[in-house]
């Protein structure tokens, strides 16, 4: 019990450290890539270097940070023989601010599960006046899931691609979690 309160302990934590963080605390970090950009940039103007397909591949990968909502509702569909078993209604409670995600829900197995992590936007596509496709993903950590995923002291890296479809101020997402039992999931967003 101790261990799982000190795992949901070092989520927040990190979350919060994630949120805290600023320029100045990247200082040289943030010169270095200056230059690195400044050499960059010279070298293609020049006609010297044409962009890398690792630097392209990179910037597209990359992306823009996902667009700040209000993630709720979220319902999974299974694929493992024992579906009927597992849970479909999560009742997903989350923020995505800035390509920062969090959040909780009752995951398939009726544990509360918690995540933190990065969102990212690889492509828009606009289908029609203030109606969007996002193509995205998210990395990072979630706990709850206990010895059902590999993890270290209950949390467990957390990868995985959405599909955004947002009209106005109001999508969801729509995704397949891979895992040996592929899961499909939607949930409802309110861009903020």
């Amino acid at each position: 019990m101790k261990i799982a309160i000190s795992a949901k302990i070092l989520i927040i934590m990190t979350c919060l450290l994630f949120l805290s963080l600023n320029k100045e605390a990247f200082a040289d970090d943030s010169k270095r890539l200056q230059l690195f950009k400044l050499r960059v940039s010279n070298e293609l103007t020049d006609g010297t270097a044409k962009p890398s397909t690792f630097l392209k591949t990179w910037k597209y990968i990359k992306g823009k940070p996902t667009d700040s909502a209000v993630l709720g509702g979220m319902w999974s569909m299974h694929t493992s023989n024992h579906k009927d078993e597992m849970c479909g209604e999560n009742n997903l409670i989350g923020l995505d601010y800035n390509g920062f995600t969090i959040g909780t829900f009752k995951n398939s197995y009726r544990n509360q599960s918690t995540f933190v992590g990065l969102g990212r936007t690889v492509y828009t596509l606009h289908v029609a006046k203030e109606l969007n496709v996002d193509f995205k993903y998210r990395i990072g950590a979630i706990y709850g899931y206990k010895d059902k995923y590999p993890n270290v002291v209950g949390v467990s890296p957390l990868a995985y691609p959405l599909i955004g479809i947002n009209y106005k101020k109001i999508g969801t997402d729509i995704t397949i979690i891979p895992s040996d039992r592929p899961i499909f999931a939607s949930n409802f967003r309110y861009n903020l």
